[in-house]
């Protein structure tokens, strides 16, 4: 019954107006069945439907609007939670069947951004809708397609206790799939973070890589081999497609430029002690959205405005509480901003121009600095210390006219932006590490 419907859903040309959460458990069906069929019409529909709903409904950081049900592009529509999560499996199930480096990039897009940018740092409390653009976090009424007023805030059931059965996935499957095992007995490494690997490669002889890398917060990742004799196998590396830049060298020789969005084959005998570095060389680029607006990416990771914080602990009544002995940590936040938000950016959207700033990668990698967090053997909050492990730079204009639209910021205004206010430097943090954000910003001009 699912398989055919959601090929029709995924190929027709109507706009859907589906269940978001069902939309992203479905991405896999077309795929599952095309294993059984080997009938490629369903692949086909999965690829030109995902297209579809990034088109109507696309977001920063790889998912799509759905506050309940899908709900277009504004930046201040809500994605939900348990929606980003099922996003993820059914893209690791895609992946696994079909190999595609896209799907990863997908993934990786969705962990390091959608995920953590609607958790706190300390990942004891949750939003179930979670905005692009977050000016405000409160128990108001907001143009929801289904979600009542709680959906906004960071707390332990707000709206509908799902999303806090669901949120803890997204990292433990993105962990179990960095390493994949290949139909020629080698490896591929399809995604990126500390970690290391033991496989039987070849003729069944086990191998151990180390993958040391400060991804998606660094730029190189260095591979090691470890193996008691020298074994011929394939070494594949997902090369993502923002990579265009990227240099691979294999044991110290001569570095190979390789196609972004690949996966590329190394084919050698392997002696213990072997490495390969990649370098990704990331730039910084934009993305358009919405009313001409831009978003700011580097590498995996989005970019948002840093906004000043305010948290307060909140009261409200929870739908099918979960209950727990011990509810340390267990609370709900009101945030208010604390410093102006409504910036446009003064850049050329094709060469953005930026000073990247680096930091520590601390314990809590997405907590921002003076975020309460509850520490581990605490007995209450406590405001964290550390600080985001990047943050660009950026010139940026204050735009008067761009303002509130009840409890969410107001619609981009149409870029370009004439506005005469000074020029001012803002700073980008990942969207990972914000609470509240701009991720969709009018262009303005960079002088009068």
């Amino acid at each position: 019954n699912c398989v055919d419907y959601y090929r029709d859903f995924y190929e027709s040309e109507r706009t859907p107006s589906q269940h978001i959460v069902d939309v992203t458990q479905s991405v896999q069906y077309p795929v599952m069945y095309y294993l059984l069929s080997r009938d490629r019409s369903y692949i086909d529909a999965v690829y030109s439907g995902m297209a579809k709903l990034d088109a109507l409904h696309g977001q920063v950081g790889g998912r799509w609007n759905g506050d309940e049900y899908l709900s277009g592009l504004s930046p201040t529509q809500g994605s939900e939670l348990c929606s980003v999560t099922e996003f993820v499996y059914s893209l690791v199930k895609n992946l696994e069947a079909l190999g595609d480096p896209a799907f990863a990039d997908r993934i990786e897009t969705l962990v390091f951004n959608s995920v953590p940018g609607t958790c706190t740092g300390d990942w004891w409390a949750h939003q179930y809708d979670q905005q692009a653009n977050q000016v405000l976090v409160s128990v108001d009424k907001r143009t929801w397609h289904g979600n009542n007023d709680q959906s906004n805030i960071f707390g332990f059931t707000p709206n509908y206790p799902c999303c806090l059965s669901n949120m803890h996935s997204p990292f433990p499957n993105y962990i179990q799939h960095l390493w994949m095992a290949t139909g020629d007995r080698g490896l591929v490494t399809m995604a990126y973070g500390p970690a290391v690997v033991k496989a039987k490669v070849a003729d069944g002889r086990e191998v151990t890589v180390r993958q040391e890398t400060d991804y998606p917060f660094g730029d190189t990742v260095k591979l090691t081999v470890a193996t008691a004799s020298p074994v011929e196998f394939p070494l594949y590396l997902r090369i993502p497609a923002w990579a265009d830049e990227a240099n691979v060298t294999v044991a110290g020789a001569t570095a190979i430029r390789p196609k972004a969005g690949t996966l590329v084959k190394l084919q050698r005998s392997w002696k213990d002690g072997d490495s390969v570095r990649i370098d990704f060389n990331p730039r910084v680029r934009t993305e358009r959205r919405m009313n001409n607006a831009v978003s700011v990416v580097r590498g995996p990771l989005v970019f948002s405005l840093k906004i000043g914080q305010a948290f307060k602990k909140i009261d409200i009544k929870e739908l099918r509480r979960a209950t727990t002995k011990n509810p340390v940590g267990v609370v709900n936040w009101h945030i208010d901003p604390t410093t102006p938000w409504n910036y446009g950016l003064a850049i050329d959207s094709a060469k953005p121009e930026c000073e990247i700033v680096r930091g520590p990668i601390g314990d809590l990698p997405f907590a921002r600095k003076d975020e309460p967090v509850w520490l581990r053997g605490a007995t209450d909050f406590s405001p964290w210390t550390g600080d985001v492990p990047i943050t660009l730079k950026m010139k940026a204009r204050l735009v008067p006219t761009w303002g509130m639209k009840g409890a969410s910021a107001a619609p981009v205004p149409q870029s370009p932006v004439a506005v005469n206010t000074p020029v001012t430097t803002v700073e980008l943090i990942p969207y990972g590490a914000t609470r509240l954000r701009v991720s969709e910003f009018p262009l303005v001009a960079a002088d009068k």
